[in-house]
């Protein structure tokens, strides 16, 4: 958990800075509506690069019953074309996820992963005159490493925690 500490603080840092130097950067606040409890903050600093950091806190029974889940994926966006003044368009994405899963069993045992994932994301997001924005996005990586502290593995077969698929249709505001 130190790792995810480093790196909000360090995200946050980074945003207040940005922002007090470059103000004429465009800021978007999203949420994927395919993913519960999803929250994206994204900084466009240059014409083609992006930086845009997602976070998920999905609460007990979501996805599963006494399952917790939280994440945080920072993504490093190139916008191969812009289709207006505002920015947005067609992209492809780096990221890399830091995720742990929580479950607690029947008889009180709770078991849980923590994996690093990396991929590629690719999608299209579009920004409005009203500065609302809509976004489509699909990717996947590879969990490059994994930690299981379990003392019941059935609830975590290994092979489910092999790779990580991302898909979202993301509304926001840009600011």
């Amino acid at each position: 958990m130190k790792t995810k500490t480093i790196i909000i603080y360090g995200f946050l840092f980074w945003m207040s800075v940005n922002s007090v130097f470059a103000q004429n950067n465009p800021n978007r606040i999203k949420t994927n509506i395919l993913g519960l409890f999803t929250l994206f903050y994204e900084n466009q600093f240059s014409e083609k690069m992006s930086l845009q950091v997602g976070l998920q806190y999905n609460p007990k029974n979501l996805p599963a019953e006494n399952t917790f889940v939280k994440s945080i994926a920072p993504e490093l966006r190139y916008y191969f074309k812009s289709f207006n003044e505002k920015g947005g368009g067609i992209f492809g994405a780096a990221y890399t996820k830091f995720s742990e899963t929580n479950n607690t069993n029947d008889s009180g045992h709770i078991a849980g992963i923590n994996t690093i994932a990396a991929g590629l994301n690719f999608g299209f997001l579009h920004i409005f005159k009203n500065n609302i924005t809509a976004e489509l996005f699909a990717g996947g990586g590879y969990n490059i490493f994994k930690k299981i502290d379990t003392v019941f593995p059935s609830e975590f077969p290994e092979k489910n925690y092999k790779f990580d698929i991302r898909i979202g249709i993301g509304l926001g505001y840009s600011f």
